[in-house]
């Protein structure tokens, strides 16, 4: 058996043999070698820890070969405590053993010619310290991420829009049926997490607003805006993510960018044919242009950023065909209130951007301590490409009425 220095003790084998078992559902597995390693580098992940294991074991008689991945909590004393009273690996783990099965459940009866999965396999979850989740591999089925520091292209966001589409209107439909079924999902921007939230947004804003003093280009129009911008970041906040009945409301991923997307190609083209969604931990039930601010507002290739009708078209368009697919074309909005719904969350996309988006397109030489972002409301280093997509961002945020 070999192991890595990035292997925590309660990562055996032992747990391993009770994750295929429960995977598998067959007692028979015995496990004869594992190797573990880190599933992402530095700057990939910040929400959790992330392992790969490959996995030699007998079934019966037959010997085989897998690997799994496994995420774990972080035991870091602010964030994980910020975490824990999110629930974000609860949020997870029942989105990935209940919410999404019973989308693709819904989804296969219907279409199970053209059916794809929207998320990993969850083969096991460990409920107690340090909670962990033990997943299919996706990458051992061709799937990988995006390079993030480019922005995905046309192509790419065309499927995260027709895939994200076809989940939306699943989960409406499931909500009508069974609502009880989200009751837990609320949203993260509540009184509750001012706190955390306040820490987070409103220092992290005000941060930028800083920097944004030192662009003589920008400091005249923008920077007055985006220092009371600041100021009132956390109420709005929770404000706007307040549930209205009226919107088109849908399950929410929560944090839809690229690396929480892996893409699969044509081995004979190279064209991206699939995706898979991972890390659900900021799911909740509310207004589906959430994730469709979110994804164009962060993962885009720059030339998209001013072209996101397109996107929304198809996004619109997706979701009539599937709602006429399971018979509840009723449930469509019209093109006009996806875009007055996705107004509603304009406040909220600006915020993202000023907080969210500089840690996503850090350098990999000087990747966040999310630990003293959020304990110590420690600045984060502005790379170049984050400088360069605000810069395109503000104008847009401007002329529609967003700052």
């Amino acid at each position: 058996m070999s192991e890595t220095i990035y292997t925590p003790k309660w990562l055996n084998k032992s747990f391993l043999e009770t994750a295929l078992r429960s995977g598998y559902e067959n007692h028979s597995i015995t496990i004869t070698s594992y190797e573990v390693t880190r599933a992402t580098v530095d700057g990939e992940n910040y929400g959790s820890n992330m392992y790969r294991v490959t996995i030699f074991f007998t079934r019966g008689s037959q010997s085989h070969k897998t690997s799994l991945v496994i995420k774990s909590e972080l035991e870091e004393e602010e964030i994980s405590k910020v975490m824990s009273e999110a629930k974000t690996f609860q949020r997870e783990s029942e989105a990935l053993e209940i919410i999404m099965p019973a989308i693709h459940q819904l989804l296969e009866q219907t279409s199970s010619a053209q059916f794809q999965p929207f998320a990993a396999k969850c083969f096991y979850i460990h409920t107690n310290f340090p909670f962990a989740l033990v997943l299919e591999d996706l990458k051992e089925k061709g799937f990988r991420t995006a390079e993030r520091s480019r922005g995905l292209d046309l192509q790419h966001c065309l499927l995260v829009m027709r895939k994200l589409a076809r989940c939306h209107a699943v989960s409406a439909i499931l909500h009508q049926k069974n609502p009880e079924l989200f009751q837990k999902y609320e949203s993260l921007f509540d009184e509750k997490r001012r706190k955390a939230l306040t820490q987070f947004f409103e220092v992290g804003a005000k941060n930028l607003a800083v920097e944004v003093d030192k662009w003589p280009k920008y400091k005249n129009i923008y920077s007055e805006k985006l220092h009371a911008f600041s100021d009132g970041i956390v109420d709005f906040l929770i404000k706007d993510a307040a549930v209205d009945g009226n919107d088109f409301n849908v399950f929410l991923h929560g944090d839809l960018w690229v690396n929480n997307i892996m893409f699969r190609y044509s081995e004979d083209t190279g064209d991206v044919v699939d995706l898979r969604f991972v890390d659900f931990q900021l799911s909740y039930f509310s207004n589906a242009a959430q994730d469709l601010q979110y994804f164009l507002n962060t993962s885009t290739e720059l030339d998209l950023l001013d072209k996101h009708d397109i996107l929304v078209r198809e996004y619109h368009r997706t979701l009539g065909k599937t709602f006429a697919l399971l018979g509840y074309e009723q449930l469509h909005p019209t093109l006009e209130q996806l875009h007055k719904q996705m107004e509603k969350k304009g406040r909220y996309t600006v915020a993202m951007a000023l907080t969210v988006l500089p840690i996503m397109l850090s350098d990999r030489n000087k990747v966040p301590d999310m630990e003293k972002l959020v304990k110590d409301g420690e600045s984060v280093y502005f790379s170049d490409q984050y400088k360069q997509v605000l810069k395109k961002l503000l104008p847009i945020f401007e002329r529609k009425g967003w700052l």
